[in-house]
């Protein structure tokens, strides 16, 4: 899906740019191949009042709340933070579109390395 829609749903990228194997392009997750401590970035354009968490094992862990301007045009949310994780363990991001305008968008995802307009990054930190 290139842009989410209202309601609540995990944000799904699908495409693989720097991955040594361990995100999920079919369910968006990231699963830790080791335990440690992780370092996550989503960073996503919107349009309209939403909220995005970055969640681990389905709760949430870090998230931010982004109120859209008034003329309807794209803005950018970045949010992060360090997650202690077990092997096993995985992480996703999800995306609530507190808006029910029409022509609110939870993302703008692009299809390749030169229009990817969203991202969700993670590395293993210690």
């Amino acid at each position: 899906t290139d842009r989410g829609t209202h309601g609540s749903r995990v944000i799904p990228f699908d495409t693989e740019f720097h991955d040594m194997g361990f995100f999920n392009t079919t369910n968006h997750r990231f699963t830790a191949p080791v335990p440690g401590k992780y370092f996550f970035i989503l960073s996503v354009n919107h349009m309209g009042d939403c909220i995005y968490h970055i969640r681990k094992n389905a709760s949430s862990v870090h998230k931010g709340e982004f109120r859209s301007n008034t003329d309807g045009s794209w803005e950018h949310a970045t949010i992060s933070g360090i997650i202690v994780m077990a092997a096993g363990d995985y992480v996703d991001s999800l995306g609530e579109l507190t808006t029910s305008t029409h022509g609110q968008w939870l993302w703008n995802g692009g299809g390749s390395t030169s229009t990817a307009w969203d991202t969700f990054t993670g590395w293993l930190v210690h």
